[in-house]
């Protein structure tokens, strides 16, 4: 018989503050689902199946609150916290964990149990752990950790009278120095500098749909983010040259003529 008391270790005291003290709330669970859709050829029965929700990825358990230990503990269901200052949710739901996807999944939903909801993503194109898609690298950028509390971000205001002379920018994964230029609490600029000295940025992959796969190519060299919203959605990347890359995005029906058909809508990354 399994004891949860183990796994009950943390209290939420107010938004990203927690204590180390059991609040009768099991911390975390990630429930892993067979993708068995897949396994069935008859598209009814493939179809029913995914309709019972086993058959995608979450930043929560589904289902209802049920107690362990006798009553003595709760694993809660859902996601957000409550009025009364507990926990959100007691775990994370995916799918097919090793077969396809491995640990990219795992951390995306994980962090959405410490960031937030869908309006913590980070942005297309963007290096984060709550990435959006088009993701660079599954890496921790600096508003996330900033956000977190994980690491005290340089903060540059935007006045004239202040000049910052001197200042270090190493590598930022290795030492989690990044500077923060303010335009407001919801908008400015965070500077990085990738050298790749760590070894999750130079062994950046992630299994996925029975193949290895490399999230994008982290270059070395200077990288801002722009920030302008509360939120990790407003997340786009600008290069410090100034230039952008361009990809299609999308083809859309051309309003002006017959031929061509379509035409491409360009996306910077």
């Amino acid at each position: 018989m399994i004891s949860f008391a183990e796994f009950d270790n943390w209290d939420l005291i107010s938004e990203y503050n927690h204590i180390n003290q059991p609040d009768g709330i099991v911390d975390m669970i990630i429930m892993v689902y067979r993708n068995i859709a897949n396994e069935f050829s008859d598209s009814l029965r493939r179809s029913f199946i995914t309709r019972l929700n086993l058959n995608n990825n979450y930043g929560y358990l589904d289902g209802s609150e049920f107690t362990v230990d006798n009553g003595a503990r709760r694993v809660k269901t859902g996601f957000w916290p409550t009025f009364n200052g507990e926990p959100g949710g007691s775990g994370v739901t995916e799918i097919d964990h090793l077969l396809r996807k491995n640990l990219s999944v795992t951390i995306h939903e994980f962090s959405h149990y410490l960031l937030g909801g869908n309006e913590m993503h980070s942005g297309y194109g963007a290096w984060a752990m709550l990435d959006d898609w088009g993701v660079k690298s599954k890496l921790v950028n600096s508003f996330e950790r900033y956000r977190l509390g994980w690491i005290n971000v340089n903060q540059v205001d935007s006045t004239i009278s202040q000049t910052i002379s001197n200042a270090l920018l190493p590598d930022y994964l290795t030492t989690g120095i990044a500077y923060r230029l303010n335009i407001n609490s919801a908008e400015g600029f965070y500077i990085e500098n990738h050298q790749k000295l760590s070894y999750w940025e130079q062994n950046n992959t992630f299994g996925q749909y029975g193949t290895t796969m490399l999230f994008g190519n982290v270059e070395n060299g200077i990288y801002v983010f722009r920030q302008d919203g509360l939120y990790g959605y407003n997340l786009t990347i600008l290069p410090a040259d100034g230039r952008y890359d361009w990809v299609v995005n999308q083809l859309v029906a051309n309003p002006w003529a017959n031929y061509p058909d379509s035409i491409p809508v360009f996306k910077n990354i």
